[in-house]
Formats: structure tokens, sequence, C-alpha cells
């Protein structure tokens, strides 16, 4: 954006924040994408583009003043809970692309969710790490009803700690090695936030069923990705499935990019298209951590209403999703 623009999204963000108090609350959701209108052109000509091309598989939108308080030390404090104008921000963008989304497995079932290091997390597979890699993924990608945008905003990151991203497109998935990964010759499970959080609710493991899938869908020359390596892997006893799936996620590592992200940029992530992830860091737990807050929406909302307690509802019950009965089901306890 331009100084003036930056100027005009900051004033916009603030009078989104003091309109509506809340940027979950169902009256700005429902409001949001007549809104459009209010963003800096650039802004909307980006995301224009974005959504209804296939040029670029993520979108940086920088410009937007953003101060912020300490780190908070977990998602469920306080602080961590407190609207902020930059959630205004991040909720505009993403209503352009669709209705916003959550699981009721994930931090409590809010829609905003946090971004930021916990400790005795240190080495999960989660957003709350730091110790390790969090390697490349697809947001939710154990559910057919995962999010088609992901959206991510920077509150602080002093120490510009990269996320990483790839995209699909930036390999040649055509040749027949990589023909086993657009077969249902793989499982995926949830995560171990999703399923920490399920235990906690009283959730029996047995009650989370995956069923095969491929990685790769749709044309070759343009597939859409179902992929997050540390929680999947080929059906027992498909070695040749195993090695597509090991040459794939060699491939998109060793064409990953990092994004930085400086305070007030978005990072948009087409679901279906890109992976995302994270460079290790040393938290310190001083209020002074990477802290970002995520967004994720779909194009089709009616689509997961067999998972949502209501129909005003944007939280998602993973226990509820159905699953096609013509596959054979395998536990999705690890």
């Amino acid at each position: 954006m331009t100084p003036a623009e930056s100027q005009a999204a900051a004033t916009l963000a603030e009078s989104l924040l003091a309109r509506f108090g809340d940027p979950v609350s169902s009256e700005f959701l429902e409001t949001a994408p007549f809104l459009g209108g209010e963003l800096p052109e650039s802004v909307a000509r980006a995301i224009r583009a974005f959504r209804y091309g296939d040029a670029t598989d993520a979108l940086v939108i920088s410009g937007l003043p953003v101060t912020a308080g300490p780190t908070p030390p977990h998602w469920n404090h306080p602080d961590a809970q407190a609207p902020h104008a930059a959630d205004f921000w991040l909720a505009l963008i993403m209503a352009q692309l669709g209705d916003a989304v959550s699981w009721s497995s994930l931090q409590g079932g809010q829609l905003v969710n946090n971004i930021l290091p916990i400790q005795k997390q240190e080495s999960l597979q989660t957003g709350h790490s730091s110790d390790v890699v969090l390697d490349l993924h697809i947001e939710d990608a154990f559910s057919n009803l995962r999010c088609d945008h992901l959206g991510l905003i920077s509150l602080r990151n002093d120490d510009l700690i990269p996320t990483t991203a790839v995209g699909i497109s930036s390999i040649d998935v055509t040749g027949p090695e990589y023909a086993p990964l657009f077969e249902p010759r793989y499982v995926i499970r949830p995560d171990d936030e999703h399923l920490r959080n399920l235990r906690e609710a009283g959730v029996n493991e047995g009650e989370l069923l995956a069923a095969p899938t491929a990685v790769l869908s749709g044309s070759p020359q343009a597939p859409d990705v179902r992929l997050d390596p540390p929680y999947m892997e080929a059906l027992p006893g498909d070695v040749e499935a195993d090695q597509a799936l090991q040459l794939l996620i060699m491939e998109l590592s060793a064409n990953v990019e990092d994004v930085a992200l400086a305070p007030g940029e978005v990072l948009i992530v087409d679901n279906h298209r890109a992976l995302h992830g994270r460079k290790p860091f040393k938290a310190r737990y001083d209020g002074t951590d990477r802290w970002l807050r995520r967004l994720t929406t779909v194009k089709d909302l009616r689509r997961s209403r067999v998972a949502r307690s209501e129909a005003s509802s944007r939280i998602i019950d993973p226990v509820l999703e159905p699953l096609p009965s013509s596959l054979e089901l395998t536990g999705a306890g690890r």
C-alpha cells in the first residue's frame, strides 16, 4: 500500500473496531463481505486477482500500522482474547474470499486464533511450537471440510521469524512417479492440537476415523494438494505410494520460500494449492515473542452444515463430519 492507503487502512480498521467491537460477531461477519468497497484500491485489486486467477498460490499485503501489547503466554490468556483493530483488517480482507470458520477442537472454538509459543509445547507440530521446524502442511488436511483460504496477520515479530510457504505449482507432478499421489492410497489424521483438545472434551479417539484419500487431485498440470507429513502415511504395505509421497515432500521442501511477516503484514494462502510452515526459533516467554492471528474461510459455508450445531454457527465439530461409506475406514488415533 502507499502511505496514504496505509493510513486509510488504519482508520478503517479502527472504525470497524469502534463500530462492531468484536470481529467474530454475527453482525460484523454478515456485513464484512459488503464492505469490500472500503478497502484501498490496490488491496482490492490484489484480492480479486488472487481469488479469480491462478498466477499465485499465496499473497502478502503490507502496510497496516500495528501496535500490540506484550505477547500473551497462552492463547486462552485474556490479552490474547481481546479484540484488536488488526483482527478487523484481517477479517475484512478474508471476507472477500469467503465465510470465516473454525473448529470446536481448536482454541476453544474461537474463530480468530492466536499463533504464539506456549511453554511445554516447544516440540509439537502445531502453531504453538518453537524449537522445531513446523513442517510444510495444508491446514486441517485430515478433513474434507478444511478451509479454502488461510489468513495470517502479524502483531509482533521482532526477530523476523519466517513463515515458510510453497505452492504445488512450483513443481511438475505430471510424471509417472507421481501417479500414486492421485489415488486414495493415504491416511491423514488430525494433528496434536485437535486431538489434545478433543481428549480434554472427553471424545474417544476411536470416534475419529480417517478414510483413505489422494494427496493430489484435479488436473496434473494444475493440481490441488492435501498434505500434512507428520500426521499421514501411505496405506500399510504400499511401498510405491510411500515413495511417491517422500518424493513430493522432498521436491516441495527444495522450493520453499521464507515470508517473515512484519507487524501489520497479512499472508493469505490458498489452502488447496499451497503449503505453509515455520522456521524454528528460541522462545523467550517474556512478552516479545512472535505473535500472529489466524483466520480461515470457506467459499461454501453450506457444505459444512452437517458438522455445525446450527446454521448461524461458524464452528465445525470434527466428530460430526460424515465420511464416505464406500471407503474402507482405518483408525485415526496415533
